[in-house]
């Protein structure tokens, strides 16, 4: 009687092992049905349209980013122009004062040279 047993065992497990293999072969059958070349482009198509939503939103939030950058930066850049334009006399006259005080420097410096130059001459006269 093991003997029986052990041979229905065997019966069993080969007739599950058997309906797996056959709901394995259904389910390929299935995928290939659904992976069929026209059903492979459509869902290509789709995963294109999905993608370039994506794209086009992300492109328009960086297009209102620039184009708010572009109003305030204009502003900015105004403001600064005018600014040196307003600095631009001021700095020419500095420029000018500066010139004038190193020309009278240089008038000193020179008059202090020839004034120590006739010290040591009269020194060595002396």
């Amino acid at each position: 009687m093991a003997v029986f047993a052990v041979v229905r065992a065997a019966v069993v497990a080969t007739l599950a092992v058997s309906a797996d293999a056959a709901l394995l072969a259904r389910s390929q059958n299935a995928l290939e049905q659904r992976a069929n070349p026209i059903r492979r482009v459509v869902e290509l198509l789709k995963a294109m349209q999905v993608k370039v939503a994506e794209e086009g939103k992300k492109e328009e939030e960086l297009y209102e980013k620039f184009s708010c950058y572009c109003k305030t930066g204009k502003g900015d850049l105004g403001s600064a122009i005018a600014m040196a334009e307003d600095k631009m006399p001021q700095v020419a006259a500095a420029i000018k004062g500066s010139k004038s005080k190193k020309a009278q420097t240089d008038s000193d410096v020179s008059k202090a040279k020839a004034d120590r130059a006739e010290g040591k001459e009269a020194l060595a006269t002396a």
